[in-house]
């Protein structure tokens, strides 16, 4: 049981360590080194193909079918190195379209269909949850073996209570890991760096562990390869085993191998780490030898494993998909024997983290928000951006977890029915249902939505009803009639000879029939289908790709929408700052303008679509921006819907088609497929300026391309026939298409084109001349009227009757730090928390239609600065619109500079009144203080000279002294000289306020030099008082990570040990005035960072100030205390060291607790004029 311990406990710790590694390689590639961005690190990564199945299984099938394992690494070797390019086909157009999963790349294929993202992602779910269990199986089995050491026995195989179960366990444990390692982002097409970093260490464990137990099996247990191969030829059995000639009789290598090759790339978790995970195309070259030579080192041994396990456990007592494990075990080699488990234990939590984080994507993408945007249970556009974000980032969790129970629950059910090998064998053959649609698309432009769906949707059921339900009858949840017999008695549908074809392996019957059956209706279906417009300009982006320049194709969008509109929906979504930038490049490089209020273009919206893509996942991004356009009800629509619809009789009925488009006010064509012009209007006529005599049923595009080349309408053109047959080629391409055309006459004709069904095509002409022309001046007086407002040194805000902000100029985002995008539709209360103070104003001004101001008002930016401003209310007086123009003047150097000035008097006066009384004072108080000195020297009575003249005199030195004392004269003496040693402290404390010395400013920690300041305050005592500093209470809150703050230590301490003396001796007051039992006088200290300033609190829970107190609490020789208990300097002198040395602040508030509250705020750099 101690074993047992120390196992999981080296599983923990190796969990944390790749945690450690991925977290480390994310904040490298947050600085800017990017480990992840590397070809080897890439090639490595994609050796996630090795699972447990790949560590313990392959030996168990070589225990049984001898090289039986290698078809499952050459395919994918043979696809690297001979095939790559096809994996390069994918790679181009996965990152031209910001892919993010499999599901995500097939759907974008098939016009972006969500039911076939769905579909796609519930193939995958379904089929991939056997291999997540074969690695829930493998890693609690190796526990359990291992845990048992130095026994060595198989493991029990009956059931167990959930609770009980390691597997259980093992499920939340890689469940927490895949969280953390897979939803720290959102964005899905973002790569996960840290993870493939972590993946690729994996990778060189699990094959050291793999070499290490192979070299030790061969080179120690036995005398090398030749003693192992000496069992062989000695025994009939392993002879036969090792020749392989079953799997070349049946045809075994060349299914396995290709079902391993397609697995290379359909897998989940392989495209993810193939495909989405790449940072860069000229990887693959490195992979394409790199990957196949892990592949060949991480099988070196798996043969020469298998015969000596066969050969040291006989009988068959033992299982050989543990021979890894068991050997070393039986070896006495525990250490060996930790290694072997840690590298299986890397080999499957790779695998599930890897597959977990792509299919919780596929999951939340292509089945959770659709649905729920399908049936309005989640309203983005209600939602702030953080709660978008942090909704989705839940959804993946709870979506990672319930896949992994799922697992789970399948690895319960099904339980010993198939060894490791075959379970992968059997996700395999589910994963390969995507390669025809994967295949076919990119190579085919003739594959169609509905092929696709056909041939996967019946493909996967086959896949199922041969392999999956067998395997249920095989655990005891179904008949095994129904696997002898088929169901119902019915023999042609038996799922293991599936009309009465049977293979030898029940693996290649389903593969044969599912593969059959998904081809040849992906096939037949296409070629009986049409392509909708998304469809076939998809199929040309994936077809073609490599003849694009552009990687994403432009499609036409069915609406508008405001790009501050757009800006906000996006950001509900996607951090602020690839969204800004998103904006911030298309602001940068448009050539027509670019405001918050206009129209998004087609462009644009189709750069969102790519951004929103890797986040909720193609389709639904696409039913995302579609939901959020607003539809322009024209008639023209309308006309087309009509044209569309009776195109089918345009033969029988052309009057009837003409009569319905007559009197629509834009010019209406339409051609047949063969350029027939069949129908037209009168405005057709008049727009385009075309003669009646030339219009005629049957005239083709090509005559009226000839009659507008002949007068001039395309300018002048070189090559006639050139320019007809692309003019023409044009008009017939299969999208709808919209351009403008300026006329020789300066008219200007929107042209839209829109292709029919059945191969015909209609083409609108709408005169937009004045409406241009309106546009422009609209457009230029409103860019006029934008820059004369963004250009004033004022703060100016737009707000509507409820108070909701209409516009929001460049002075006020820079005031405020809040982007107009963000402001726009807000309420002004809630961004400027100093205006429920003058809301009553602003309603006022707005129901007066008197203009109102507010002057002086203070407020803190989200820099910590302490800022003023004036304010200026505007009622809008045009009819019909209610609001207010709000104008926001920054006055701080103005308050500022009257309170400089202001203080600046009081401390000239005070530096005036200073200098002259030290000239004046202290001569005369220094000649006090001295005489008193003398007098006290010659009334002593311990200088023989004092004691000899009062004996001249007819008295005693005792004697007088005695009389002195009784009379009172040596208490007044004293009260003499103390009395002068305060006027003396007075002058000097005047003296250091009205003079600057030279001051040494440096960069200090705050929280040293405060913390040195209570010290020397606890020298603060006084027993007769019975008054003590140290019994006060210090709480210190200070943060970690602090930066240094530029000042005068010593000037610093000044000032913060007369807060700490004043705020003592506060306290002390109002404990004695007031005394209560259990009071606990204390400081609360606070230091803070806030933008480039270092802030300091001092925060007493004593008796607190008065509002009229705080006013004057900083002016010269004011003070609350009793008199001769305080000069009234020493905050006046802080005032002036804080403000006038320092460039900072220094203010009072009300404490927290009743007390009293100092806030310092110091540069952290130095001022130019300190």
């Amino acid at each position: 049981m101690q074993f047992a311990w120390w196992v999981f406990f080296i599983s923990l710790a190796y969990l944390g360590l790749l945690f450690l590694i991925a977290h480390f390689a994310d904040r490298r590639a947050a600085q800017g080194k990017r480990f992840g961005a590397n070809p080897y690190v890439y090639s490595l990564s994609l050796a996630v193909y090795c699972t447990s199945w790949t560590f313990y299984g392959s030996v168990g099938r070589a225990a049984t079918d001898g090289i039986g394992f290698l078809p499952i690494y050459l395919g994918p070797t043979l696809l690297f190195m001979v095939a790559p390019f096809l994996l390069r086909k994918i790679l181009k157009i996965a990152q031209a379209q910001r892919t993010t999963s499999i599901a995500d790349f097939i759907s974008s294929r098939y016009g972006k269909s969500q039911l076939l993202a769905g579909l796609v992602t519930v193939v995958a779910v379904i089929g991939i949850m056997p291999y997540i269990a074969l690695q829930l199986k493998a890693v609690s089995t190796s526990f359990d073996i291992l845990s048992r050491y130095p026994v060595i026995a198989a493991t029990a195989s009956d059931p167990v209570a959930v609770l009980s179960d390691k597997a259980f366990y093992v499920t939340i444990l890689l469940a927490l890991f895949t969280i953390f390692f897979g939803t720290r982002r959102l964005d899905a097409s973002e790569h996960h760096e840290g993870l493939m970093v972590a993946i690729a260490f994996e990778s060189l464990v699990k094959l050291f562990a793999f070499i290490a137990v192979g070299v030790f099996v061969t080179f120690f247990m036995f005398d090398g390869l030749e003693s192992i191969f000496d069992q062989v030829t000695d025994n009939a059995t392993l002879s036969e085993l090792i020749s392989g000639r079953a799997l070349f009789d049946n045809g075994s290598w060349t299914f396995l191998m290709l079902l391993s090759a397609l697995a290379a790339f359909c897998l989940p978790r392989q495209f993810q780490v193939t495909v989405v995970e790449n940072t860069h195309r000229s990887h693959l070259d490195t992979a394409m030898w790199l990957f196949p030579l892990y592949l060949l080192l991480i099988n070196l041994f798996v043969l020469p494993i298998a015969i000596a396990g066969l050969v040291t456990f006989p009988g068959g007592g033992i299982n050989a998909d543990t021979f890894v494990l068991t050997l070393p075990m039986s070896a006495a080699q525990p250490a060996l024997a930790l290694l072997v488990y840690i590298g299986g234990l890397s080999a499957a939590s790779g695998m599930v983290i890897v597959a977990t984080v792509a299919l919780s994507t596929m999951v939340c993408n292509d089945l959770i928000v659709p649905v729920m945007m399908r049936y309005r249970l989640l309203h983005f556009g209600r939602m702030e951006s953080t709660t978008a974000t942090g909704m989705l980032k839940a959804l993946r969790r709870i979506t990672i977890i319930a896949i992994l129970l799922l697992s789970y629950s399948y690895f319960k059910i099904i339980g010993d029915s198939y060894a490791l090998v075959t379970i992968g064998l059997v996700s395999f053959a589910a994963a390969a249902q995507f390669a025809p649609l994967i295949i076919g698309g990119i190579f085919w432009k003739g594959a169609t939505l509905k092929g696709a769906i056909a041939g996967l949707s019946t493909g996967f059921l086959v896949w199922g009803y041969t392999l999956v339900l067998p395997a249920f009858a095989q655990s005891g949840w179904l008949p095994l009639s129904f696997i002898e017999q088929g169901p119902f008695g019915l023999t042609l549908l038996k799922p293991q000879a599936l009309f009465g074809v049977s293979w030898d392996s029940p693996l290649l019957h389903s593969l044969f029939w599912s593969a059959f059956i998904n081809v040849g209706l992906y096939l037949s279906v296409s070629l009986f289908t049409r392509q909708n417009l998304i469809e076939w300009t998809q199929a040309r982006a994936f077809v073609d790709v490599f003849e694009h320049k552009n990687e994403y194709v432009t499609r036409p969008w069915e609406g508008q929408i405001r790009i501050a509109d757009l800006e906000r929906t996006v950001l509900r979504f996607v951090d602020s700052d690839r969204a800004m930038s998103l904006f911030g490049r298309y602001r940068d490089s448009s050539l027509s303008g670019y405001s918050p209020g206009m129209d998004a273009p087609a462009d644009l919206l189709t750069e969102v679509e790519k951004l929103l893509s890797g986040v909720i996942g193609s389709a639904s991004a696409r039913v995302l921006i579609n939901t959020s356009l607003r539809r322009s009800n024209i008639n023209l629509d309308n006309v087309l819907d009509i044209i569309d619809e009776a195109s089918l009789a345009v033969e029988a009925s052309r009057e009837v088609l003409k009569s319905v488009i007559e009197n629509v006010d834009q010019g209406i064509s339409m051609y047949d497929k063969e350029m027939n012009l069949v129908a037209w209007n009168r405005r057709f006529v008049e727009i385009n300026d075309i003669p009646e005599s030339l219009l005629r049923a049957g005239v083709t595009l090509r005559d009226l391309c000839l009659y507008n080349l002949d007068k001039g309408e395309y300018g002048e053109v070189e090559d006639r026939d050139a320019f007809i047959e692309r003019y023409i080629h044009d008009a017939f391409q299969l999208q709808r298409t919209v351009f403008e055309k300026k006329r020789p006459n300066n008219t200007i004709i929107e042209v839209r084109r829109t292709p029919l069904a059945t191969g015909s095509v209609v083409t609108t002409y709408t005169d937009i001349t004045q409406s241009k022309q309106a546009e422009l001046e609209l457009t230029r007086l409103r860019n006029l009227l934008g820059n004369m407002i963004d250009s004033m040194p004022s703060a100016l805000i737009g707000i509507d009757v409820d108070g909701r902000i209409t516009h929001w100029n460049r002075e006020a985002e820079r005031m405020s730090g809040l982007r107009a995008v963000n402001a726009i539709g807000q309420l002004l209360s809630e961004l400027f928390p100093l205006f429920p103070d003058v809301l009553r104003k602003i309603a006022r001004s707005i129901q007066t239609l008197s203009p109102d101001q507010a002057s002086n008002l203070r407020w803190e930016n989200d820099k910590g600065e302490v800022r003023y401003m004036d304010v200026t209310v505007y009622p809008l007086l045009g009819e019909g619109v209610e609001g207010a123009v709000i104008r926001l003047d920054d006055v701080t150097e103005t308050v500022r500079m009257e309170e400089m000035m202001v203080q600046s008097e009081k401390m000239l006066s005070v530096g005036g009144l200073a200098a002259g009384m030290a000239h004046e004072i202290n001569n005369p108080l220094a000649g006090i203080v001295q005489s008193v000195q003398v007098i006290n020297t010659r009334l002593g009575r311990e200088m023989d000279k004092n004691r000899k003249v009062a004996e001249s005199c007819g008295t005693s030195i005792d004697a007088v002294a005695d009389y002195m004392d009784k009379r009172g004269i040596t208490a007044l003496m004293e009260m003499v000289s103390e009395s002068g040693k305060r006027a003396a402290k007075i002058v000097s404390s005047m003296l250091s306020f009205s003079r600057k010395s030279d001051l040494k400013f440096e960069l200090r920690d705050l929280r040293l030099l405060l913390d040195e300041t209570v010290e020397i305050a606890s020298n603060d005592y006084s027993l007769e008082k019975n008054y003590d500093f140290r019994k006060l209470i210090i709480h210190r809150e200070y943060p970690d990570e602090l930066p240094d703050a530029w000042c005068e230590g010593g000037q610093i301490q000044q000032v913060l040990l007369n807060l700490l003396k004043n705020g003592a001796q506060a306290m002390f007051e109002a404990a004695a005035a007031t005394p209560q039992e259990g009071r606990n006088d204390a400081f609360i200290l606070r230091i803070y960072a806030r933008g480039e300033w270092v802030c300091v609190e001092v925060e007493d829970n004593g008796p607190g100030m008065s509002p009229a107190v705080r006013r004057r609490i900083f002016e010269p020789f004011f003070t609350t205390k009793e008199v001769g208990s305080g000069t009234g300097l020493g905050l006046s002198v802080s005032y002036f060291i804080i403000t006038q040395n320092h460039r900072g602040s220094i203010e009072v508030k009300p404490g927290q607790k009743g007390g009293s509250c100092f806030v310092i705020r110091l540069p952290t750099a130095a001022p130019e004029t300190v």
